[in-house]
C-alpha cells in the first residue's frame, strides 16, 4: 500500500510512504521525499531538476540515498549512498506522517 501526499504551486513538494503486509501487520518500508522548484530555472530540460532535493528511504535494504541540486540550477551537487543502522519496526499504528524518519 503507497500513500502519497503532494503539494505546492511554484515550490512543488510531495512525500510517499510505502507500507506492506507482512508478520501479519502492515509495517512501513519506504519513504520518499521530493521538492523542486518551478520558477528561476529556464535552462532545465526537466523543470523537477531545479532547486530539487529527494531523499529515499528503503527500510528493507537499510539503505538512504539523498540527491540535491545546487539553489537556482539543475545541477546535481549531492548524490549519496548511506546505509541504515538497527531500524526500529514501524507498523501502521505507529506511523506519524509528521515524523522525520531520516
Amino acid at each position: 500500500m503507497t500513500i502519497n501526499h503532494y503539494g505546492g504551486s511554484a515550490w512543488r513538494w510531495s512525500n510517499t510512504y510505502t507500507f506492506r503486509f507482512q508478520k501479519n501487520e502492515w509495517q512501513l518500508i519506504g519513504i520518499a521525499e521530493f521538492s523542486y522548484n518551478t520558477m528561476g530555472c529556464d535552462n532545465c530540460d526537466d523543470v523537477s531538476m531545479c532547486s530539487m532535493t529527494s531523499k529515499e528511504i528503503n527500510f528493507s535494504t537499510k539503505k538512504v540515498h539523498e540527491q540535491k541540486t545546487k539553489e537556482g540550477t539543475c545541477t546535481i551537487i549531492v548524490d549519496k549512498w548511506k546505509k541504515l543502522g538497527k531500524v526500529p519496526n514501524i507498523t501502521i499504528q505507529n506511523f506519524d506522517s509528521e515524523k522525520t524518519y531520516f
